[in-house]
């Protein structure tokens, strides 16, 4: 493993590891998204790249696109290609 694909799988880690921390225990929203990141924490201290087939029945193994950094690193490609719409002035936003 290179030193980029570490930085990346830690930095993802710590994020996760945060939203985590700063949701509400007793809320059952809340306690949903933490098993989701609990395992793709899980899934990422094994330098597997989560797919959305880890939480749901799905007919193929999509790595989700929160995590498309990664798979930009190891495959050389963005499966979740960036909105050209994105990179515009339109609104003021960018």
């Amino acid at each position: 493993m290179n030193n980029k694909l570490e930085a990346l799988l830690s930095r993802h880690i710590r994020r996760l590891e945060k939203d985590m921390a700063g949701r509400e225990l007793d809320n059952p929203f809340h306690a949903q998204l933490n098993e989701v990141d609990a395992k793709n924490i899980a899934s990422l201290r094994e330098a597997r790249i989560p797919e959305y087939g880890d939480h749901m029945e799905m007919d193929n193994n999509l790595e989700m696109f929160e995590f498309s950094d990664l798979s930009e690193e190891v495959r050389g490609y963005n499966q979740w290609p960036r909105d050209p719409a994105l990179d515009s002035d339109i609104g003021g936003h960018h």
